[in-house]
């Protein structure tokens, strides 16, 4: 009988304990599944060994890490002057220079290969045509960090803990950044919304400032492809996230046609910062039509840095992530669900794939409560007049939101 009291004892202490310890948010738990993270103070990248004899390499695609390339890469990229995949080695240098030229180094310091930037093949996006030496496939689960002391500079961590990619940028007196930059300048002119907001978006719904937010996510099913295939023609839809200014934009995108000549649905999770024109994700492929598709992201804090997961993941298959510290911020963000057309093919309506419904989206502020979201629906007023039935109807606000296409 005394045992049975001891039990019950124990047990309402223990009860008790569990009552007092404080609940977290799973928007801003600390993520503990990689290694302890490296102190990017610390890191002692080697003399880069620019070689001015190499001739300069075609890029056709964006950079891609694989770890199974090793020295031997360097003399296979001296003999082409195309590179049909770009991929690089892990532990790769990324060298972007002012004179519009992007150099490749290995983990050592030895020059891979150097490219013309204005000789790369080109990305389509809403802003511009942007060069794939500024796009970086990385694995999935990296950290992308950044060092206050040292802006220019860019590391890639993998869940290893190891340092996959350096990207240095010194690009800002380029034209191809200067270029960017202009457009941003002037975009307060041309293709705003009601609001006077300037996306380059084809239908969108947003909230353009939201006063606290540390999660988004929103579902969405795989529309019907475009009933034409012409090379030119890019979609992408996606949910994001991004501060006052745009200076960043987290986006979970599913990508259509994403390199010009597969004519597929593909998926990613993508970082782009604006003063570098950089990009980094991870893409899946295999996206079917009627696939649904789960886009997150949230603000959380991994071995002391703070910042936001974006993921992607498609039905039940694993998820494919990274996570962003330039990006750290829980206040005064924008929020958007967008069906993006892009390209010289998209001109009319058969370039278009089916409508789409973002569903059973989710915004949280710290704590888990939910955050104070109102969604608006626009349509760029330069595309509507080429294209019918376009509308970016809010059906429940701000949970389900549907775009129209003709198809």
């Amino acid at each position: 009988m005394k045992q049975h009291k001891i039990c019950v004892v124990l047990l309402a202490l223990l009860l008790a304990a569990m009552a007092m310890v404080p609940m977290v948010s799973a928007a801003e738990e600390e993520k503990g599944s990689l290694a302890p993270a490296l102190d990017i103070r610390n890191i002692q990248l080697p003399e880069l060994q620019f070689d001015s004899t190499q001739t300069k390499v075609l890029v056709t695609t964006e950079f891609r890490l694989d770890p199974d390339l090793f020295s031997s890469y360097r003399a296979a990229v001296k003999e082409s002057s195309e590179l049909a995949d770009a991929k690089i080695p892990y532990g790769s240098i990324i060298y972007h220079s002012d004179d519009g030229v992007t150099t490749v180094f290995d983990a050592a310091g030895r020059q891979l290969f150097s490219a013309d930037d204005k000789r790369a093949a080109k990305v389509k996006t809403s802003k511009k045509d942007k060069p794939a030496t500024y796009f970086h496939e990385v694995p999935s689960g990296s950290m992308i960090l950044s060092n206050p002391e040292s802006p220019d500079t860019t590391y890639v961590v993998d869940t290893n803990n190891k340092l996959v990619l350096t990207v240095i940028d010194k690009s800002r007196n380029s034209d191809i950044v200067q270029d960017s930059r202009a457009l941003m300048a002037t975009q307060n002119t041309v293709q705003c919304n009601p609001a006077g907001r300037c996306t380059g978006w084809f239908e969108y719904a947003e909230d353009d400032y939201i006063p606290e937010l540390t999660r988004f996510e929103a579902y969405w099913a795989t529309p019907s492809r475009p009933l034409t295939s012409n090379m030119g023609e890019k979609i992408a839809i996606f949910n994001s996230v991004q501060p006052s200014g745009n200076a960043f934009i987290l986006q979970p995108v599913l990508e259509w046609n994403v390199n010009s000549n597969n004519y597929a649905w593909t998926a990613a999770p993508w970082y782009y910062r604006s003063t570098s024109d950089s990009y980094y994700g991870r893409r899946i492929t295999g996206v079917q039509t009627n696939d649904v598709i789960k886009g997150s992201m949230y603000y959380s804090t991994v071995n002391g840095y703070p910042g936001w997961w974006v993921s992607i993941k498609k039905n039940s298959d694993p998820e494919s992530s990274i996570f962003v510290t330039q990006l750290s911020t829980k206040t005064g963000l924008n929020a958007e669900v967008v069906l993006e057309a892009t390209g010289l093919g998209i001109d009319s309506n058969n370039d278009l794939p089916g409508d789409v419904r973002f569903y059973n989206m989710i915004y949280q502020k710290t704590g888990g409560s939910a955050a104070s979201v109102s969604l608006t629906g626009y349509v760029d007023p330069g595309t509507s007049p080429r294209f019918s039935g376009l509308s970016a109807v809010v059906e429940q606000n701000p949970s389900q939101v549907k775009l129209w296409t003709p198809n």
